[in-house]
């Protein structure tokens, strides 16, 4: 996954974790997380100011998530 900065382009850095493609991101509300999906079939959460995935890797059967912060 490349993450880029918005305002100028550049890219700030690759970061790796999954084993195939990754089709989607999504961004939690608060910025203080976003996730993957792979067709690798896991969703990984990310650290936005670290770029580093949390240990928890979920598995999945489809590649698509709506993470909206809120845990109802």
């Amino acid at each position: 996954v490349a993450v880029w900065a918005a305002a100028t382009g550049e890219l700030l850095a690759r970061i790796r974790g999954h084993r195939e493609r990754v089709p989607h991101v999504a961004f939690f509300p608060d910025g203080r997380l976003f996730t993957t999906t792979s067709w690798d079939g896991t969703v990984r959460a990310w650290d936005p100011a670290a770029l580093t995935a949390p240990p928890m890797i979920l598995a999945a059967r489809v590649a698509g998530w709506g993470g909206d912060g809120d845990a109802r």
